[in-house]
């Protein structure tokens, strides 16, 4: 819903990302050269490399020239990458299915994300990159949580999926690339998109877009006017937010996202929280939230902290992603923070 973080800090946290799937050895082995761990990507690659026909090896040193690329590179760069594979590949074999038969193994040897998922080898690897991105709500709806607890044997659990902006079928190496997992609910991921195809220039990535900067959830006036009677169903609608236009570029491409995932029907089934949601625009006015903070405002930290309080939700475009539905509740309650 809002850009998971801030662009600047991207680069730092995807290299990081890199060392941790691929950690060195403090000294090389002796006998058989290898610098990584026998889990790092590298390592592994080159193990796979050795099991295949010869004539493939150069595109297999390709592959692994380019695996820092493959982790680090944002979404457009990796679409380039995509197409130079297919181009080193050609080199050794027309046959473009013969790359596309070699996906599955590609997946269960190399750039092996279950691994990666349920923690394996290094339990701490999933574990940091999700701390790294601070997210506690799905970053494509914005209505379930999304966490990590520490089990009976005292290993982390992802009590949530992963999913690949460019699906793992179809861009195995890609499967571990940090800008490609997209942390994301079970509704989004399984039941929403699945293996389905998204695109850069018809969707919004959440790493490099936002969509709260682009799209503001709105109450028509003419519901709000009978929003008392429970007959009447509440409407809830998105539009651009200003100074963007129904034109727009960006908001055309959030419409598309937004339809993507179903998310009208998906926020349709929080009619009742809207509601409330009103009841207490009008209960708690600008006048009765500026009272508390003149009567109590040692109880608390910051100014933010009392409308919290009073709507049960985060209420800054910054906090979007510490608790679901933040957004919504920060869209119909902007006029009285």
């Amino acid at each position: 819903m809002r850009k998971i973080i801030d662009f600047n800090l991207l680069d730092g946290l995807a290299k990081d990302h890199y060392h941790r799937l691929n950690p060195k050895l403090v000294k090389p082995d002796r006998n058989t050269g290898r610098i990584y761990y026998d889990y790092s990507i590298h390592n592994k690659l080159s193990e796979f490399a050795k099991t295949q026909n010869p004539i493939y090896a150069p595109f297999y040193s390709f592959l692994e020239s380019k695996l820092e690329e493959i982790t680090i590179s944002p979404p457009i760069q990796l679409l380039d990458l995509h197409k130079n594979i297919q181009e080193e590949w050609l080199k050794v074999d027309s046959c473009l299915k013969n790359l596309e038969a070699l996906h599955g193994r590609l997946l269960e040897n190399v750039f092996i994300y279950e691994s990666f998922r349920n923690g394996n080898k290094d339990s701490s690897r999933n574990i940091k990159w999700f701390q790294s991105l601070n997210l506690k709500a799905c970053p494509y709806c914005n209505r379930n949580w999304i966490s990590f607890v520490k089990n009976s044997n005292g290993n982390n659990t992802l009590l949530f999926d992963l999913d690949h902006y460019f699906p793992k079928y179809k861009y195995p190496w890609f499967a571990l690339s940090f800008y490609n997992l997209i942390p994301s609910c079970t509704i989004c991921n399984q039941r929403i998109k699945g293996s389905e195809d998204l695109f850069l220039d018809l969707h919004l990535h959440p790493y490099l877009d936002d969509f709260d900067d682009i799209v503001k959830f709105n109450v028509p006036a003419e519901t709000l006017d009978v929003f008392f009677d429970k007959k009447v169903k509440i409407e809830l609608e998105i539009l651009p937010r200003p100074p963007r236009t129904s034109s727009d570029k960006d908001f055309i491409r959030a419409i598309e996202f937004y339809q993507f995932f179903n998310l009208k029907n998906l926020y349709d089934t929080h009619l009742d929280y809207i509601r409330e949601l009103l009841q207490k625009r009008i209960v708690y006015s600008q006048k009765y939230v500026n009272q508390l903070k003149e009567n109590y405002g040692e109880l608390f930290q910051s100014p933010d902290e009392i409308p919290r309080m009073l709507f049960g939700n985060y209420v800054l475009p910054e906090q979007i992603h510490e608790r679901p539905l933040a957004k919504l509740t920060k869209d119909l309650m902007e006029d009285i923070i």
